[in-house]
């Protein structure tokens, strides 16, 4: 249920609104700051059917972007949580993409249960 779509630059709500969108599906979002630029840029959104799978998602279309766009400071969104992930980068100082994958389902562990 991914799409490419367009989506209000910040997406909040509390914990009880959050547990309401996943009975509903889970919203997540990623954008990106540019350099330079005031607003986020959104990149991706979509709505699944459960908290792990929104993860998943995000993580997935965050990896995508940090690829395609470099080491920027990006914004995702699952559920009402907000986050800003700057990737960090390897020996060599390529992004480092291994370990981005992981990133978010580390620091929202516990948020939608």
């Amino acid at each position: 249920m991914t799409d490419a779509v367009d989506y209000p630059a910040r997406l909040q709500c509390s914990r009880a609104e959050a547990r309401h969108h996943r009975r509903m599906g889970v919203l997540w979002t990623v954008g990106v700051l540019p350099a330079g630029v005031e607003n986020v840029q959104p990149l991706a959104s979509g709505v699944e059917e459960s908290w792990a799978a929104a993860i998943d998602e995000a993580s997935g279309a965050l990896v995508v972007a940090a690829a395609d766009r470099g080491r920027a400071e990006y914004r995702v969104s699952v559920a009402g949580a907000e986050m800003m992930v700057i990737p960090g980068l390897t020996e060599d100082g390529e992004v480092d993409l291994s370990s981005l994958q992981d990133t978010l389902t580390s620091i929202t562990r516990g948020y939608g249960d």
